[in-house]
């Protein structure tokens, strides 16, 4: 009874609906194999997709919706191995190494005897003292290639709405109107469950994604069929760090003179090199605002000649992007 690229329920004269749930739990799942090493548990595993539709009549053989809705969440777990510095490490004390400062401002002592290098206390950097306290202390001692075992837990939320109303004008026109809304949030990972906020994998992200088309059917004759569709869509995308608009003067007197020349103020990456293999804070502060704007126009004329069906049709489309960039980092790095 009705023209539209939707299902035919769209058009119906009686109401229809249905409901659905999918679910993952953990309770379900066998452990992980780095969890069952580091003995433990098995890890959270938490996803929920759920919705439903709803269709009928507005206007007895004249108006019709359809709305949906669709929700989305997860909470898993990632075990993940790791090293961290030991406390002699965050102490200045290097054991099998020969350390050099090749500087000469800083008279590092070596003790052949147990093969390890000392950095003297005076010559422990400012922001490395204060930063050394974002490990961990090592919590595997039973693993030969990491000494620290976390799993952090990160997820998504997302819902999805969509509503549409098809209206018969007449025997020979079709009208549609269609809204819909999708959004997703990721969430930061963080590594080692700090309270200081310093998310060791991502920055916690938003995807916003809105669509509005309008469309016009009409039937010339029963063989030839003229389609419009008028549509806007706008997406947006963010990365905003959990430390945005930190003190920075925390990290020490020289990021406390830098403070003031910084457009964005987050947590500062922090990379260690080296042959110990140690957790990098890297990256975790990526900080964008994206949003897209796209218009169209769609016209397309269906032409049925015998056992041939002809189609021809045009498109203008209007893509606009804004952003404010993207900043990975923007607070400097702390490289040992």
């Amino acid at each position: 009874r009705c023209l539209s690229d939707w299902s035919s329920d769209v058009c119906s004269s009686d109401l229809h609906g249905s409901a659905y749930e999918y679910l993952r739990n953990k309770v379900f799942n066998a452990n992980d194999f780095f969890s069952k090493e580091a003995g433990q548990a098995r890890q959270k595993w938490n996803q929920n997709q759920y919705g439903f539709t709803l269709s009928g009549p507005i206007l007895k053989e004249k108006a019709f919706y359809l709305g949906t809705f669709e929700g989305f969440s997860s909470r898993l777990a990632s075990p993940s191995p790791t090293n961290v510095p030991t406390d002699a490490m965050k102490n200045g004390v290097f054991a099998g190494e020969h350390l050099v400062d090749a500087s000469g401002l800083c008279n590092i002592s070596y003790d052949a005897s147990t093969n390890s290098s000392t950095i003297p206390s005076t010559c422990l950097d400012s922001s490395a003292a204060i930063m050394k306290g974002y490990w961990p202390e090592p919590n595997d001692a039973s693993n030969t290639s990491s000494n620290y075992f976390a799993a952090p837990v990160t997820g998504n939320d997302g819902k999805q709405y969509n509503v549409r109303v098809d209206y018969n004008l007449s025997d020979k026109q079709r009208l549609f109107a269609r809204y819909t809304y999708w959004g997703m949030s990721d969430l930061g990972q963080n590594e080692f469950n700090n309270a200081n906020g310093f998310l060791t994998v991502n920055s916690h992200s938003d995807n916003r994604t809105q669509q509005g088309v309008l469309g016009d059917t009409f039937t010339f004759n029963p063989t030839t069929i003229l389609d419009l569709r008028l549509s806007y869509m706008r997406q947006f995308f963010d990365n905003n760090p959990a430390s945005l608009g930190v003190d920075e003067a925390k990290f020490g007197p020289a990021y406390a003179a830098l403070s003031s020349q910084m457009t964005y103020k987050v947590n500062p990456t922090i990379h260690l090199f080296g042959g110990h293999n140690l957790y990098l804070f890297y990256p975790m502060v990526v900080l964008s605002d994206d949003t897209w704007d796209t218009y169209a126009l769609t016209a397309n004329v269906t032409k049925i000649r015998g056992s041939h069906t002809l189609k021809v049709g045009g498109e203008v489309r209007l893509l606009d992007r804004s952003s404010t960039g993207n900043y990975d980092g923007n607070s400097g790095a702390f490289d040992f």
